[in-house]
């Protein structure tokens, strides 16, 4: 009677053993299956060329000039903007949350009307139709995504601030950089140097002639150094935070 018990017992252990063990391997493939990765793509304007089939089209590769015969829905939240200091334009999107799936992606470029040079496409007045090339490394299948519309001189990015100068007093810090006609507000971070949160301070740039802009820094501790960022935005998109600048406040009283 206490072998049948302890059998018994044994094939419960077991029981629950895998249980625990199936459930935890059905979680773990559940989270590596939902986990997601944003792309990014960078085409620079230079890299562009003409569809000799489609004058409406510009490519980076012309392999993919030609019939469209897969769409594929699952991308999602495609953003594109436009650095015109660059010329380039960049997208960024969520692809299906499938890590086993390892694709290359190439953007295609389009208009409604005729192309006369690709290199002149990237225009700020321009409206452009974005399509995503999807291509299944594992299985060689491409698929093209629905045009995602972008009109250029509502996606400029701006370029990063270039902080030319910071005073210190005793309690404040007074921030200077040059001023850009795609700045139309700009946000500062500061914080005390190597420790601390970053505390954000958004403003208007003013709109004078003035080919510099300047922001104070008020409250702060006497003799402390600080670092400093800022970032500014034109219409939708915010420019890269600039390089972060230090500067440190003078002791009381001097």
């Amino acid at each position: 009677m206490c072998f049948s018990l302890l059998h018994r017992e044994y094939q419960s252990w077991i029981v629950t053993c895998l249980f625990i063990f199936s459930y935890a391997m059905m979680n773990y493939h559940s989270e590596e299956h939902q986990e997601c990765h944003q792309v990014h793509e960078l085409v620079k304007l230079q890299d562009l060329k003409h569809c000799t089939n489609d004058e409406r089209t510009c490519v980076t590769d012309e392999s993919h000039c030609g019939p469209r015969s897969h769409i594929s829905h699952d991308l999602v939240n495609i953003s594109c903007y436009f650095q015109p200091h660059e010329r380039t334009i960049q997208c960024i999107w969520s692809p299906e949350c499938n890590i086993k799936t390892k694709s290359m992606y190439s953007l295609i470029f389009s208009k409604t009307t005729a192309v006369y040079s690709c290199k002149a496409i990237f225009n700020p007045m321009a409206k452009l139709n974005v399509t995503i090339r999807i291509e299944n490394q594992m299985n060689g299948i491409e698929f093209w995504s629905d045009p995602h519309e972008v009109i250029l001189h509502e996606a400029i990015k701006p370029p990063p601030p270039n902080i030319i100068s910071v005073i210190g007093t005793d309690n404040s810090l007074k921030v200077m950089w040059k001023k850009n006609d795609l700045y139309n507000s700009c946000r500062l971070r500061y914080r005390r140097f190597t420790t601390g949160k970053w505390i954000q301070i958004p403003f208007s740039v003013p709109e004078d002639r003035n080919e510099t802009v300047s922001h104070t820094i008020e409250g702060l501790k006497h003799y402390s150094r600080y670092s400093i960022a800022i970032s500014c935005i034109y219409i939708t998109h915010w420019s890269d935070w600039s390089i972060e600048i230090n500067g440190t406040t003078s002791e009381s009283g001097k």
